[in-house]
C-alpha cells in the first residue's frame, strides 16, 4: 500500500473499523465451524436420543473456546457483537439442518424413497409411516430429549426446565394479549 494512502486515504479509525468488521465476521464463522465439529463429536458420544442435551453441551463448549480464542483480540463491544452473531448463526444452523431433517415427515419420506432406489410401493410407505409408528417415534424423541417421562403406561411432563413449557407460556401470554381463544 503506498505511503500516500495513509495521508489522503481513509482515516485510521475507518481502517480500524474495517479490520474489526472482518475480525468479528471471521470469528463468528470460525466459531460456527467449531460448533459443528463439537456438535458432531458430542452427539456421537451421547447418541441420538439426547440431541437437545448434546446441542447445549456443544454450544457452551464452543462458547468457552470462542471466549478464550477471541476475547483478548478485540474490545468487549466487538466481542459481544461477534458472540451474538455466532449464536444467531448456530441457532439458524440447528433450525435449518437438524430441525427440518429430523422433524419433517415430508423430508423423511423423501429420504426413504431415495434410500430405496428412488421408488417405493404405497403399502410399504404405510408400513413405515402409519399412525402408530409416527406417534411412537415422536414419543421416543420427547422422552429422549427429557421433555416427558414414561411410567406405568402414562406419559408425564418432567418437572425440569423445558423449552416447550417456555414456548407454551409465551403462546398463552400472546393469546391473552390478543384475546385469541385457541391456546387457553
Amino acid at each position: 500500500m503506498p505511503l500516500l494512502y495513509y495521508f489522503i486515504g481513509d482515516s485510521w479509525e475507518e481502517r480500524f473499523l474495517d479490520k474489526m468488521d472482518f475480525l468479528i465476521l471471521s470469528s463468528a464463522v470460525v466459531s460456527l465451524f467449531i460448533f459443528v465439529v463439537v456438535k458432531i463429536t458430542v452427539l456421537r458420544f451421547l447418541g441420538g436420543k439426547k440431541i437437545i442435551i448434546g446441542l447445549i453441551y456443544a454450544y457452551f463448549l464452543t462458547s468457552l473456546i470462542n471466549f478464550f480464542v477471541f476475547f483478548f483480540q478485540m474490545t468487549i463491544v466487538f466481542y459481544i457483537i461477534s458472540f451474538l452473531l455466532y449464536s444467531l448463526m448456530a441457532i439458524i444452523y440447528v433450525w435449518l439442518v437438524l430441525g427440518i431433517a429430523t422433524t419433517s415427515l415430508r423430508i423423511q419420506l423423501l429420504v426413504t424413497i431415495h434410500e430405496l432406489g428412488g421408488r417405493i410401493a404405497y403399502k410399504k410407505l404405510l408400513e413405515r409411516y402409519n399412525k402408530r409408528v409416527i406417534i411412537e417415534n415422536r414419543l421416543q424423541r420427547l422422552v429422549g430429549a427429557g421433555e416427558i417421562q414414561y411410567s406405568k403406561g402414562y406419559y408425564y411432563y418432567n418437572n425440569t426446565f423445558s423449552y416447550f413449557k417456555l414456548h407454551m407460556l409465551l403462546i398463552k401470554l400472546m393469546a391473552k394479549l390478543y384475546k385469541v381463544p385457541r391456546y387457553r
